[in-house]
């Protein structure tokens, strides 16, 4: 990715991968089409490459806060497209920045329309199987940007959540659902109301509906090949198909397996 001169480490690879090109503003608060004029801008898809790479052995990743002053000093930094160094802010902060990006987009990164089709698949008992096939709908229709964003974003959730138990940071697929759900979902929110029992119902099913994907990430009716092969590129972990047509991504490595 060669543009101009800065040189900037992506910290999420396996290796020690630079990024040259002109740093672009991230724009918060906008709608995606605004805020991706092209593609992830090269901070922010750094903090989700960082939070790939060093999340899984962090306790309560995407749970505990960052230090909400470095979360607005790095939020201010990517917005005015300065070069920073990623290696001085920790993973929480970086988690946190990602989730305030997500929190601002209007209508959130789905839509509300296509919220309400989810949550609607998702309370009419309609099986797992048919749900994926929602989510690939969905999915397939939104702009490229964001399915890159999206794929990084479940992917990540996937990885921590697998190293829930070896690495002991408490965060399976359930844990990470119930912290990220209202920065994905933003009709769950109840815009500082008290919560009424509606709220917590669409809360509770935005957060199921994030667990399903984590769970099922690596199926085929979930994400296009395309986004699974994005999502190893950019990580640098092996992809692979195994007997059951499921894609599964391992450590990272050179090679890349079909």
């Amino acid at each position: 990715m060669t543009v101009a001169s800065y040189s900037m480490v992506l910290c999420g690879s396996s290796d020690d991968h630079r990024y040259r090109g002109r740093i672009e503003k991230v724009k918060f608060g906008v709608p995606i089409n605004e805020a991706f004029a092209h593609d992830i801008p090269a901070t922010l898809l750094m903090l989700l490459l960082k939070v790939n790479k060093d999340g899984p052995a962090k306790k309560d990743i995407w749970r505990a806060p960052g230090n909400q002053a470095q979360v607005r000093k790095l939020s201010q930094v990517m917005q005015h497209g300065r070069l920073v160094n990623i290696e001085n802010f920790t993973v929480y902060t970086a988690a946190s920045v990602i989730k305030k990006f997500l929190s601002k987009l209007p209508n959130g990164i789905f839509g509300r329309d296509n919220e309400e089709t989810l949550f609607n698949s998702a309370s009419t008992g309609m099986d797992i199987e048919k749900q994926r096939q929602v989510f690939y709908r969905i999915f397939g229709s939104l702009p490229v940007a964001s399915q890159h964003l999206l794929v990084l974003l479940f992917g990540t959730f996937r990885v921590v959540a697998d190293s829930s138990d070896g690495h002991s940071n408490a965060m399976n697929p359930n844990a990470i659902a119930i912290s990220v759900a209202p920065s994905l979902f933003h009709t769950c929110i109840h815009d500082g109301r008290t919560a009424r029992v509606e709220d917590l119902q669409r809360f509770k099913l935005a957060s199921n509906i994030v667990c399903s994907i984590i769970c099922s990430f690596g199926d085929t009716k979930l994400f296009p090949r395309e986004c699974y092969e994005y999502y190893a590129r950019y990580t640098g972990r092996t992809l692979r198909i195994d007997e059951n047509r499921m894609f599964t991504f391992h450590n990272p490595s050179s090679e890349l397996f079909y």
